[in-house]
C-alpha cells in the first residue's frame, strides 16, 4: 500500500469527486399520469392499507377514540338530571310508572254475588 494509505496512482493522493448520474443531475421528471379511480379500487386500496398497517391503525384509533369516549361519559354522567340516575322514569312498553307498586290482588279480583 502506498505512502498515506492512497490508493488512487503514483502522482499524489487527490480523489476526484463522485460524478453523479446523468439522469439525476438535470433530466426533466415528467408528471405522473393520473386517471379518476372507480369505487372497487378506491376501497380496493383503502381495504389493502388497512390490512397493511392494522397495528398502526388500532394504535391511532385507540389514542384518539379512547380518550374523547371516556371525556364524553364524563360530560353525559355529570349533566344527566337526577331523574335519570334514579329509577324514577316510565316505562316504555306500559306507559306506566316502572317503580310503582303493582295493583293489589284484591282490587283485580271483582266482588262475587
Amino acid at each position: 500500500m502506498p505512502k498515506g494509505g492512497c490508493l488512487t496512482g503514483a502522482q499524489g493522493c487527490s480523489v476526484p469527486p463522485p460524478v453523479p448520474f446523468p439522469s439525476a443531475v438535470n433530466a426533466p421528471v415528467a408528471p405522473p399520469q393520473l386517471r379518476p379511480l372507480g369505487l372497487g379500487e378506491i376501497l380496493d386500496v383503502s381495504i389493502k392499507i388497512c390490512l397493511r398497517h392494522w397495528r398502526t391503525l388500532i394504535k391511532i384509533v385507540l389514542v384518539v377514540t379512547v380518550p374523547v369516549q371516556l371525556l364524553s361519559l364524563v360530560v353525559l354522567v355529570s349533566t344527566a338530571p337526577d331523574s335519570l340516575r334514579e329509577k324514577d322514569y316510565l316505562d316504555t312498553a306500559t306507559g306506566t310508572d316502572a317503580t310503582a307498586a303493582p295493583p293489589s290482588s284484591a282490587a283485580r279480583s271483582s266482588p262475587r254475588s
